[in-house]
């Protein structure tokens, strides 16, 4: 069963959540190019760490 949780964290999941400034270290795989192209910086996507609740 799932529900709607909201995770806090962030992580590799598939829910695109927001883009940020790129950072030294960031995974060049996430450069988000659509809005780096508008020449303001280069910008990486962030994604919701898909985790499951163990519910008792």
């Amino acid at each position: 069963m799932q529900g709607d949780f909201h995770s806090i964290f962030k992580g590799t999941g598939l829910e695109f959540d927001d883009v940020r400034p790129y950072q030294y270290g960031d995974d060049i795989r996430t450069i988000d190019w659509n809005v780096s192209a508008k020449g303001h910086g280069t910008f990486v996507k962030t994604f919701r760490e898909e985790k499951e609740q163990t519910i008792f």
